[in-house]
């Protein structure tokens, strides 16, 4: 039988900033979004983004 697993963490493990997915913090103005058209977002300067914040293109992350 193995070891159990716990959460404990070595004293001096810290993740580097540079790992992070989701940033805490913008040092840069952030598109904001204007439209919509099916499954993209459309900032005010009319650049196009794919929306990838739900359904298949997340159940990677295990949600």
């Amino acid at each position: 039988m193995g070891k159990p697993v716990t959460s404990a963490r070595a004293p001096d493990a810290r993740p580097a900033p540079h790992t992070r997915v989701l940033h805490r913090h913008s040092h840069s103005h952030l598109p904001v979004a204007a439209s919509g058209d099916g499954p993209y977002v459309i900032d005010t300067t009319g650049k196009r983004y794919l929306d990838a914040s739900g359904g298949a293109a997340v159940s990677c992350l295990g949600h």
